[in-house]
């Protein structure tokens, strides 16, 4: 990602975010987020949150070095990250694992 963004590149990158989480964790989110009285407006409301985080967290990350070093998952779910798409699943795996403790 760049190191500035303009408001219009941010959102576009937080809604890139939230397809990738969406489709990758929605049915066990959602499941879950229902054991705990919530519904699916909450289950896309935190997907939409954990896509801001991600975004804020990796504005400085350099992908192209990501695709050269990888870097260390967060979640039990992914064993190698060694791009954007790779860091994106695990970081919803991870928010995932931590609200099923």
């Amino acid at each position: 990602m760049k190191n500035k963004m303009s408001k219009a590149e941010e959102i576009k990158e937080v809604a890139m975010v939230s397809a990738i989480i969406a489709d990758c964790i929605t049915k066990p989110l959602y499941d879950e987020m229902q054991k705990q009285g919530h519904g699916y407006i909450d289950t896309i409301d935190t997907i939409s949150q954990w896509a801001i985080e991600f975004v804020k967290t990796h504005k400085k990350t350099s992908w192209e070095d990501v695709l050269e070093t990888g870097i260390t998952p967060l979640s039990k779910e992914i064993k190698d990250i060694i791009c954007y798409d790779d860091a994106v699943f695990d970081f919803a795996h991870y928010k995932l694992e931590l609200m099923m403790k």
